[in-house]
């Protein structure tokens, strides 16, 4: 039996519909927009809130980003996808991400499968996100990791960061800073080039925030940025990053005060239930000290 050619092809085209069918869609994104601004530049901060963290107090919802099941994309990955939903936002104005929907990999799928709100909030309403404190986590602290990962855009060009107007790390490409914070409450970053830039953190402890500064070099003025990252996109963006580049001029940056009136300055280096480890000057050398919970005061950040 003869077969019409048009029955062949008509075949073919319905077999290729059927395995493209089968196999995940390579269009993995899927953004939906209800309202947009003017777009914002390329490295203007847009802020991520994770699953665990509450909406801002005020905002204006633009749109919507998620991210399925497709294998054949870059963005499958966690960090790759809030980068890409960055850019979706600033592309209609907005500067918060909400994630809203995670799911991450498992047997069955190798993806992070996420729907994240595109929000435009006002900048006095942008708080630092938070996160849940897990179990066993160590309240006496609060973790601040910044951080500059190694992006060519503006690599000779080093800049200083201040926190609270003190010089706590030269930025550096592909290097980061890591402190721990005594006190709650409000903070001041300060990134100083040939602009400044300057970002507000409402410190919590027992709680981790991370701040990713890079640099743009498309204007006369190299200006330094100051953006929070999540908690989980900034912990696995930073762990990469191996050169510490805290300035080390005063590293005793504690200073305790002892119920007996009696004040020590040091670097507080860890705690349990009944202790706080501690490193300080004794004779005019280093040495590491303990001490009972019970018999201290106060601790503070020296601000000088």
């Amino acid at each position: 039996m003869k077969i019409n050619q048009n029955t062949k092809k008509s075949s073919f085209l319905f077999l290729l519909s059927f395995l493209f069918f089968l196999l995940p869609g390579c269009a993995n994104k899927r953004v939906t927009v209800r309202s947009a601004y003017d777009p914002l530049k390329y490295n203007e901060s847009v802020t991520v809130y994770s699953i665990n963290d509450p909406f801002p107090e005020k905002y204006e919802f633009l749109g919507e980003v998620k991210y399925g099941d497709s294998g054949f994309s870059d963005e499958c990955d966690y960090i790759p996808a809030i980068e890409s939903a960055k850019t979706e936002a600033r592309k209609i104005g907005g500067n918060v991400l909400k994630v809203t929907r995670h799911k991450r990999p498992d047997l069955l799928n190798s993806c992070h499968r996420l729907t994240i709100s595109i929000l435009r909030v006002d900048r006095q309403y942008i708080v630092a996100p938070r996160q849940e404190k897990p179990s066993g986590t160590d309240s006496d602290y609060a973790s601040l990791c910044i951080y500059r990962t190694n992006n060519t855009e503006g690599s000779p060009v080093n800049y200083n960061v201040y926190l609270d107007d003190q010089l706590i790390y030269r930025a550096r490409n592909n290097s980061k800073c890591e402190i721990n914070l005594r006190e709650e409450g409000p903070i001041v970053l300060k990134a100083k080039s040939e602009t400044d830039s300057e970002l507000t953190l409402d410190i919590r402890l027992g709680e981790s925030y991370y701040v990713k500064t890079t640099i743009n070099t498309e204007t006369m003025e190299a200006k330094p940025t100051l953006e929070v990252v999540d908690p989980a996109s900034g912990a696995i963006e930073s762990s990469t990053i191996k050169s510490i580049s805290r300035i080390k001029s005063n590293p005793f940056h504690d200073r305790m005060v002892f119920k007996d009136g009696q004040e020590v300055k040091c670097i507080i280096t860890g705690s349990d239930d009944q202790y706080i480890y501690y490193t300080t000057y004794k004779n005019g050398e280093k040495a590491k000290m303990i001490i009972e919970k019970t018999q201290i005061k106060s601790i503070k950040r020296d601000k000088r």
